[in-house]
């Protein structure tokens, strides 16, 4: 055989009960000369058990940036499977490392028992706070509030789909957004979600926001939100000119001369700024345009990991999309300089900041580790300190000589010239 592929074993070892979850590490290593692993090239496909048959892959090294891996002889490359059951019984799988054909693949069984709970299910996730209250808005306008999803008594994965019941005007910012689909929460760790209000009219507007998560019958977390939207009184008319006033002068002589003082016309006001707005970014890449901003278009192929991030141009002619892996796609007038997709990255992308003048970006992972491109100078990051909470966002200072980094936790690091207090 060309490969072969084995399993640690699941820790903790036994029976699982529902709500509760194992893992194992899966090591592929060729034995018989240099091989090309196949598309994906560690798969999972269930025998035995419900749909909800309880395995997934929470992370691959056999496949770096949607490539899979080449290994000579007796290398090796591995992926962790966790086993966390919906339901009581035992389930199999078979797990597949994948090569072209006509070669055959390594094959490995799973099986693992799940046993029921012995009273019925908490949930597994703990969301805080429970309402997000966003006041009153104006129409054009909007207003994002945070909440932060964490494990309360087991890991948890998010589903696919793991927010529901979005009421109208209520949206999910992916930009400061750092939760996503198919998401393993460790117990003592927590993700961001960004939501926000853009009001369509005057009424107020609630409803509530569902979060769910695998095993499927662990209960579902339910937020409430609340906003109402109001009509923003219009700009005052400018002031009108003063009247002209008039001015008598006597002269020695019996003529009275009366001469009207030219008024000083008042200046026009100046125009405001053109509103440049927002932008907001599906996981997939499809882009909405909000509070003025113009669409340049969205993508519409295939992505290796999803987009968490997006930013205008400084002039709101183009705006760019980041995914996880710092894979940058640019639309409009916005330049691509540069990304970390084909880069092994120690944690996933968050967001980017573009420099003032919009050409160059920083992009900063989950652990404040930056990356600049273009005409982005770096200035420091906190890729080597232990943050007690993942970072979020970056923002440049006002001249680009510095940024500063924040915290899912409200934490913020200055670097350069950046300044905030």
């Amino acid at each position: 055989p060309y490969l072969t592929i084995a399993s640690s074993g699941f820790s903790p070892s036994g029976s699982i009960t529902v709500g509760g979850s194992a893992s194992t590490t899966v090591t592929v290593t060729a034995t018989g000369g240099s091989i090309t692993l196949s598309s994906p090239p560690i798969s999972l496909t269930p025998v035995v058990g419900s749909s909800d048959y309880g395995y997934s892959i929470t992370s691959d090294s056999c496949e770096v940036s949607g490539t899979p891996t080449t290994l000579t002889t007796g290398q090796s490359c591995s992926a962790d499977v966790v086993f966390a059951p919906g339901a009581a019984g035992t389930f199999q799988a078979d797990l597949t490392a994948s090569v072209p054909t006509p070669l055959s693949p390594a094959q490995i069984a799973l099986s693992e028992t799940a046993i029921p709970p012995t009273s019925s299910p908490a949930s597994v996730l703990s969301v805080n706070p429970t309402t997000l209250d966003f006041g009153q808005v104006a129409i054009g306008s909007t207003q994002s509030e945070s909440l932060t999803i964490s494990a309360a008594n087991a890991a948890s994965v998010l589903d696919q789909g793991y927010l529901s019941s979005l009421p109208a005007d209520y949206s999910v910012s992916p930009t400061r957004t750092t939760c996503s689909n198919n998401l393993l929460i460790a117990v003592g760790s927590s993700c961001v979600v960004d939501v926000v209000f853009s009001p369509s009219n005057t009424t107020t507007v609630g409803g509530t926001l569902t979060i769910s998560s695998q095993p499927t019958q662990s209960p579902a977390v339910v937020v409430q939100l609340n906003g109402t939207g109001y009509t923003p009184a219009p700009a005052p008319a400018p002031a009108p000119a003063p009247a002209p006033t008039t001015t008598t002068i006597s002269t020695t002589s019996t003529t009275t001369t009366t001469l009207a003082a030219t008024p000083t016309p008042a200046p026009a006001p100046s125009p405001a700024p053109a509103p440049i707005g927002d932008i907001l970014a599906s996981p997939t890449g499809q882009v909405t345009a909000i509070g003025g901003a113009a669409d340049y278009g969205s993508i519409t192929t295939p992505l290796n990991k999803p987009i968490v991030g997006a930013a205008l141009t400084p002039d709101g002619k183009g705006y760019w999309l980041v995914a996880s892996d710092g894979g940058v796609f640019s639309f409009g007038d916005a330049n691509f300089y540069g990304s970390t997709g084909a880069m092994v990255l120690n944690k996933p992308i968050v967001n980017m900041a573009p420099t003032p003048d919009g050409k160059g970006y920083w992009l900063v992972a989950s652990d404040g580790g930056v990356f600049s491109f273009g005409d982005a100078n770096f200035y420091g990051s906190t890729g080597n300190l232990m943050l007690s909470s993942p970072a979020l966002s970056i923002k440049a200072s006002p001249d680009g000589r510095g940024y500063t980094i924040y915290t899912a936790g409200g934490q913020f690091f200055n670097f350069g010239d950046a300044t905030t207090s």
